[in-house]
């Protein structure tokens, strides 16, 4: 369509009009009479020529109407962000990426330029999708569309010349659309996690964390890392015991969890530090009320964190096929979020995260996970709430460390077959998909009851093919530019290892 009208005015009309110039100028000379008469003839052509443009910008517009009537009809996201590509037919582009911003990054939501060749479509950070504008990328003239309101971005790779200015307040429209229906989904999707989130809240309350195991789960942290024999905790209706309690263990200290009835006893044959008793303290503290929502206490914020990551290393420690790692984990995540231009307030987020991300597995689910025996269906349910823990664990610190929704959906799936929600895409957060994949990366490199870990260059390969499936091709594009520095930071580990 817009080839005609392109060739129309660059070859046929302007051959169409040096010609009857010339006639006319040639009957000036000749006759005068004959002038009016090619004045006519004239006017006439130029009234089909107007005629002919219209029927050709009608057609357009009819196109654009019918494109978007179908648009319109679409009611799911990720439909909607296949048909929104194709548009790159309508204007005679080769190809369409499509972004959303987050942070100070355009992130990949989909593309069509697989068959290209060329890694035309990756992330981009915001002043560099501006600056990409009118240049060329593999041949390839780049044309942007963002939003009004910042947050989308269209890219359109043509390897022809094309008016994308024609069609800017067309391309608001269908993102405007786009937006509209991606809130509606987002709502509904957030309805549907927080009813699900609060039967699996009342069961964990009610079966695995009721009664005496969520308290059971906080000795069992604090047992680790105080090096203790033995810990009790109670109150007027309830006397827990874990470890031993016995003559030949002293009760060296009495902690008063706050918010709570609770307080709890610490037994041991020698006397605690100070810096076991500070540790110990501020983490009953911040747990007492497991729901608890913390003040902006710095000091003692990162003295919480510190526990949790020493009770991970204490927890991995018990298991050689877990050795190190969450540290592994982190320097895999660390390196992608890098690679996806992400800002250092998230990548310093993603690394804690990483490195207490299996917090929730202590207590009872620390138990079966290191069992030899044969696991029932009853136990891989319980195990499968480990994530949930570990964000509940987290929450008390949400306002200085907000790490809770990457912990909690580590272990969903880009395809949506992961747990315990069952997530889809990039309605997981884009933390969690790092870590997810990062955990899986280390995971198939490592050695377990069941199996035997691959070497890197075959975890690599086997990950690859998951891509679209389990983890977001974006993550794993990016988490590839990085191979070269995350092989050696794992090499060292590993040498620390043996």
């Amino acid at each position: 369509m817009i080839e005609t009208i392109q060739n129309y005015l660059n070859y046929e009309l302007p051959e169409i009009i040096k010609y009857n110039i010339g006639l006319f100028l040639h009957y000036v000379d000749t006759t005068v009479g004959i002038a009016p008469l090619i004045l006519g003839i004239i006017f006439i052509f130029y009234i089909f020529y107007s005629l002919k443009v219209k029927k050709i910008q009608e057609a357009s517009f009819d196109s654009q109407n019918m494109f978007f009537e179908d648009l319109g009809g679409i009611e799911d996201v990720e439909e909607a962000e296949e048909y929104i590509l194709s548009y790159n037919e309508e204007i005679g582009a080769n190809y369409t990426a499509f972004y959303e911003k987050r942070g100070k990054t355009f992130m990949l939501l989909s593309d069509n330029t697989k068959d290209s060749g060329n890694k035309l479509a990756v992330p981009l950070k915001v002043n560099e999708a501006v600056r990409r504008r009118g240049k060329k990328v593999a041949g390839y003239k780049v044309y942007n569309y963002i939003s009004e309101d910042k947050q989308f971005l269209l890219t359109f790779y043509s390897l022809k010349t094309i008016h994308i200015s024609k069609y800017l307040g067309f391309l608001e429209m269908i993102l405007q659309y786009y937006e509209t229906l991606r809130k509606g989904f987002d709502t509904n999707v957030e309805q549907q996690i927080q009813e699900h989130s609060k039967i699996i809240s009342e069961e964990i309350n009610e079966g695995f964390l009721g009664h005496n195991s969520f308290l059971k789960f906080m000795l069992s942290l604090v047992l680790k890392i105080s090096k203790a024999q033995g810990l009790r905790i109670f109150s007027d209706k309830k006397d827990i015991h874990l470890g031993e309690i016995s003559e030949k263990n002293n009760m060296q200290k009495l902690f008063y969890i706050r918010n709570t009835p609770y307080k709890m006893e610490v037994y041991a044959k020698e006397s605690l530090t100070a810096e076991q008793l500070g540790s110990i303290g501020n983490f009953l503290e911040l747990s007492g009320t497991f729901l608890l929502t913390l003040a902006d206490d710095t000091e003692v914020v990162e003295k919480y964190i510190k526990f949790l990551k020493e009770a991970t290393v204490q927890i991995e420690t018990l298991n050689p096929n877990y050795f190190n790692h969450s540290k592994k984990v982190a320097v895999v995540a660390v390196h992608t979020a890098k690679a996806l231009f992400l800002g250092q307030d998230n990548i310093k987020n993603i690394k804690v995260a990483a490195l207490i991300h299996d917090i929730g597995m202590s207590g009872d689910i620390e138990t079966l996970i290191n069992s030899s025996n044969k696991l029932e269906e009853n136990d891989f349910d319980a195990i499968k709430y480990h994530p949930i823990i570990g964000s509940i664990i987290i929450h008390p610190i949400s306002n200085v460390y907000p790490i809770g929704s990457t912990i909690k959906y580590h272990h969903e799936r880009f395809d949506g077959k992961g747990y315990p929600y069952g997530l889809k895409g990039n309605n997981i957060p884009l933390e969690a998909q790092i870590l997810s994949f990062s955990e899986s990366f280390i995971g198939i490199m490592g050695n377990r009851s069941y199996k035997k870990g691959l070497s890197f260059d075959d975890a690599i390969k086997e990950i690859q093919q998951m891509s679209g499936k389990a983890f977001n091709p974006v993550v794993i594009n990016a988490f590839l530019e990085s191979i070269d520095t995350i092989k050696k930071r794992l090499e060292k580990l590993n040498n620390k290892e043996q």
